[in-house]
């Protein structure tokens, strides 16, 4: 295949993988076969939306050599063992999509793949044993994946998902295929263990952290986690807050923080109060998310501290998200310990009320709240399937470690 053409099918492929919610930002990678000896992939920690035709880096298949000034994806490798592996594979994607990502943290593929699914991913898909991104452990564990069936598509433990074919056409639709296929597997054992007929994850999330908590947590204390608010969202402009409550974002609020308010006389909600003492603890937080999607509102009702199951919640939030209960009744008190908790860390749980997503930009406090929702996905499914073993903290602080060092600041 043509060079130029090759690098335009990346950037094509990529906008349309960010376009339907199976990569984002600077996460996953793509990469085209140009021939037996070299493919292009996607530069290393480039947004897909404005990436150009020379920041597509090309590799040699065999070395992983490459000339360009630019830096290739740090997964270069594992995409090599594909076509290593898959002479016919002209395309390789690989994807952080949210329900392959749960599958991934569970200890084995999905072995018997419904009829459905087979000719889109291959009758069995495998897993990948764990190795940090970019690793060798990483691509040794991908090559004996690839070898030991005739996949499509390979789940990369606490990692995502690598899909191809003999073109974008082909591996997108076995990203899509396979996120389908994940769906079915996580809400059919759900189904089986709860005998039920759920077809809304939602509602599978909730009942599967309901469930745990009846197991973990005495009738006598259950009453104290209470219903979720609604979402709200704030923001810092110079020394005032700018507080949006609820949904209603032609509604704000602007708050001064230049002193801790007196509890017993501010005028706001004591989510905004909350909100102020995490603006006033962090000064290089910027904006905040209070989420309450379904998942992590139901995680947080569980009153523990979520683990990294997944590689992006240990570069992006940190090596867990502690868990406080925000206690309006000791305004003061309780919102000086939610801001502690939060030290070190980009997200917080509030027990039974969802998580506050936190950053210094509202771009980067999105993809926080996006892979808070993506980890506590997996940690209730891996409860589900009764394997919940996160990524190691050494392994989490490293790669927390390289993030805020390193690999953030390449999309800048």
């Amino acid at each position: 295949m043509d060079l130029a053409l090759a690098r335009q099918r990346v950037i094509d492929a990529g906008k349309k993988l960010v376009e339907y919610g199976l990569i984002a930002r600077t996460w996953g990678n793509v990469s085209c076969r140009v021939d037996e000896k070299t493919f292009v992939i996607t530069p290393s920690g480039k947004p897909y939306d404005s990436l150009e035709p020379e920041q597509i880096v090309a590799v040699d298949i065999a070395t992983l050599a490459y000339e360009s000034g630019i830096k290739p994806s740090s997964e270069k490798g594992v995409h090599a063992q594909v076509y290593l592996a898959r002479p016919d594979a002209g395309f390789v994607i690989h994807t952080h999509q949210k329900y392959a990502s749960a599958a991934a943290c569970l200890d084995k593929g999905i072995d018997a793949v419904a009829p459905a699914f087979v000719p889109f991913t291959g009758s069995r898909v495998p897993l990948a044993a764990y190795g940090l991104p970019g690793t060798k452990k990483l691509m040794a564990g991908v090559k004996a994946a690839l070898a030991a069936t005739d996949a499509k598509a390979v789940l990369m433990a606490h990692h995502g998902a690598l899909c191809f074919g003999p073109g974008s056409g082909a591996a997108f639709e076995t990203a899509n295929k396979l996120e389908e296929l994940c769906l079915s597997h996580i809400l059919g054992r759900f189904n089986s263990l709860y005998a039920k007929n759920e077809t809304d994850i939602d509602a599978a999330a909730a009942e599967i952290a309901a469930v745990e908590l009846e197991r973990t947590v005495p009738n006598g204390d259950r009453g104290k986690i209470r219903e979720a608010p609604m979402p709200c969202l704030s923001h810092r402009e110079g020394s005032a807050m700018v507080f949006i409550p609820g949904e209603d974002v032609g509604h704000s609020l602007a708050i001064d923080l230049s002193a801790a308010p007196d509890p017993e006389q501010f005028p706001y909600s004591p989510e905004a109060f909350l909100h102020a003492a995490v603006y006033r603890a962090y000064p290089d937080i910027g904006h905040i998310i209070h989420s309450t999607g379904a998942a992590a509102a139901a995680f947080s009702t569980l009153g523990r501290e979520m683990r990294p199951q997944v590689d992006d919640f240990a570069q992006i939030v940190g090596v867990s998200a502690r868990c406080a209960a925000f206690d309006p009744g000791r305004l003061a008190e309780s919102a000086a310990l939610c801001a502690r908790a939060l030290k070190g860390r980009n997200a917080l749980l509030l027990a039974g009320e969802g998580a506050l997503c936190c950053a210094g930009s509202k771009s980067d406090a999105e993809a926080v709240e996006m892979i808070i929702q993506k980890n506590a996905l997996a940690g209730l499914t891996a409860l589900l399937f009764g394997c919940s073993k996160p990524i190691n903290a050494l392994e989490s602080k490293l790669m927390r470690f390289i993030y805020l060092k390193k690999y953030s600041k390449q999309a800048q």
